[in-house]
């Protein structure tokens, strides 16, 4: 009695697990769905997505076996939200809400949903930390601060999923480069739909060119299923549909291949028959004729509820990684600036006297090597400041580490600055230094700047040993006098028209005396030198008329557009002058003139046309 009593409890379940597959409509994502209809359109993308999906399979291949030996990297990806409303349809989210979404996102994504208790004993070897994350992003595509939400009123107050002019249309209102950034659209819906998302490019295959769909490149979700708060209205406000779609945009399918018992190109996830829309988190395996094993009906690519789903699968993870690294919008993520730290950009010009400890909220000091105490490092001064009195900073470099052979090292950076709309920037600061009386100098400053938080720090000058030196021969700790000190002047032209960028100053040193920088000076300058070139286009001859603002040594020089020299001038000491050059032996085309005082450069094109 008791097997037959089991028996027929197994036989309903069966019969309710068919029963709600075909019944309850599946029309939860509308990724295939669109991608269908884009094929339709436009067969031979089809084709590039099937010669991807081979691609992709492939890396995953390769990814599996290279994880096992080295340590994993964590993929780190910038998110913008645009908020698309209509005030008739309330769908105006808060910035709270968005925020609620890419908490979600990164707890399911990094395997940090405390609902992991509920994964099936079965499963739970297979479930994955796919070591992706998801910022808000804090920079825009200018490199301004943002707080990653943007939003843009609409008079239309839904969109349709199936609809690739709806996408089209949706997406021009608002949108961020899709190699910077993962664009996700939050409107209404229509017909039950809760989202959908692009799938990953297939272009820079061999013998294809493919650079479409860059500006339709994200995540649509519909208002009432972002987040965890707000709007979100169960049984679809734990976030998981945005976890599900952005699954989808890092090229994972459904689990059930989006056929019956298809194939979703993942080892370790189970067949299935079709979506599950579970709604007691229980569902016996559709394709193996019998309750053999579960369906992984609580995956994030299955249809269940929120509150069933909470893994993804090894395959999963090493399939998205694939993508990351094959896909070229999603690899090209890696360099993009959009998750740079937060702070106040400072505009152009900054001048930094260290006077109080105020500037310490935005500039930075790195004790960079930890081998040294902290008191150590960058300190502000009360006494030899440049002028009569204030402060200054310093490094108390005299006598630490004296018979180490590696110097110790200290940093002092600046906020970040907005040298975007600053044609000619200049950095000026005060320096003292002494060597004490019996040591050869191995102290040295360097400065460098870096664009964006990347990992690179580019040099701009370095002072080295006799460079650095202000005065005489100090004992013991050195305090500079206000006759002590001299300025230094750098012109930085390749930070013109950047900006997120940060300065560095950085301290070398094996304890030979006290460095001192002082009254820091970020603008600016005049230019000092222009140059007219008439007339353009030109046959025989050519006027070029230099203007400068100080008397100094000028070169010209003509390059052709293979970079050869074909001719070089010098004018000495002259406040301005018109030179003119004969072009009889020069072949028609473009020509680059190059003037030079030693401070500045200026390039100027022209073109010889004897036709």
């Amino acid at each position: 009695m008791k097997t037959t009593n089991t028996f027929l409890l197994l036989f309903s379940l069966l019969l309710y697990t068919s029963y709600v597959k075909a019944q309850i409509p599946s029309k939860k994502c509308a990724t295939e769905i669109l991608q269908e209809k884009y094929f339709q359109k436009d067969p031979e993308r089809a084709k590039r997505f099937k010669e991807f999906e081979v691609k992709i399979n492939q890396q995953a291949s390769y990814l599996r076996i290279a994880k096992t030996h080295e340590e994993e990297k964590v993929y780190r990806i910038p998110v913008v939200v645009h908020v698309i409303y209509n005030n008739l349809a309330k769908t105006k989210i808060s910035y709270e809400q968005v925020a609620s979404q890419i908490n979600a996102l990164n707890n399911d994504f990094r395997k940090f949903n405390a609902d992991t208790v509920n994964i099936p004993e079965q499963f739970k070897p297979y479930a994955a930390d796919t070591k992706i994350e998801f910022c808000l992003a804090s920079r825009d595509p200018n490199g301004d601060f943002t707080d990653g939400v943007v939003y843009v009123y609409n008079s239309r107050d839904s969109f349709d999923p199936e609809s690739p002019s709806d996408d089209t249309y949706l997406k021009s209102l608002s949108y961020w480069p899709s190699d910077q950034y993962l664009n996700i659209w939050v409107v209404k819906l229509i017909d039950g739909y809760l989202g959908y998302a692009q799938f990953p490019s297939g272009s820079g295959l061999p013998g294809i060119y493919d650079n479409l769909d860059a500006a339709t490149d994200g995540v649509v979700i519909d208002y009432k299923a972002f987040g965890t708060t707000g709007t979100a209205t169960a049984p679809y406000n734990l976030g998981r549909t945005c976890t599900h779609e952005v699954g989808h945009w890092l090229g994972l399918k459904h689990i059930w291949g989006d056929e019956t018992c298809g194939n979703d190109f993942v080892d370790d996830t189970p067949e299935d028959e079709g979506p599950n829309n579970s709604q007691n988190c229980f569902d016996y395996s559709s394709c193996t004729g019998g309750p053999a094993k579960l369906d992984m009906y609580n995956n994030y690519l299955d249809y269940s509820n929120d509150v069933c789903m909470n893994m993804f699968t090894n395959g999963q993870k090493l399939r998205m990684h694939a993508a990351l690294t094959s896909s070229p919008r999603r690899a090209a993520l890696a360099l993009s600036p959009g998750c740079c730290g937060k702070g106040i950009t400072r505009t152009i010009p900054i001048t930094e006297g260290f006077e109080t400890i105020a500037f310490t909220n935005d500039w930075q000091i790195i004790n960079a090597d930890s081998s040294h105490a902290t008191s150590e490092t960058w300190t502000l001064y009360n006494s030899g400041a440049f002028g009569e009195s204030g402060h200054s900073i310093s490094i108390k470099n005299k006598d630490l580490f004296i018979d180490n052979s590696t110097p110790y090292y200290d940093f002092l950076v600046t906020p970040f600055l907005n040298f975007r709309s600053v044609d000619n920037p200049v950095l000026d600061f005060n320096l003292a230094y002494a060597q004490n009386l019996t040591s050869d100098n191995t102290d040295s400053l360097v400065i460098a700047y870096n664009i964006a938080c990347t990992d690179t720090w580019t040099h701009l000058q370095t002072f080295t040993a006799e460079d650095l030196i202000t005065t005489t021969r100090k004992e013991n700790n050195f305090i500079p006098q206000p006759d002590d000190w001299k300025q230094i002047r750098i012109h930085i032209p390749e930070l013109s028209g950047k900006n997120a960028v940060k300065l560095r100053f950085e301290n070398y040193s094996k304890g030979i005396n006290n460095l001192y920088l002082d009254d820091i000076h970020i603008y600016k300058s005049t230019p000092q030198l222009s140059v007219k070139i008439y007339p353009n286009p030109s046959d025989t001859e050519i006027n070029v008329e230099i203007l400068f603002l100080n008397e100094k040594d000028v070169t010209i020089e003509i390059f052709n557009l293979l970079g050869e020299k074909v001719l070089s001038l010098e004018n000495t000491n002259t406040i301005s002058f018109t030179k003119l050059i004969n072009t009889s032996e020069f072949s028609n085309g473009t020509y680059i003139l190059r003037a030079s005082n030693g401070e500045e450069v200026v390039t100027k094109r022209f073109f010889i046309d004897r036709n």
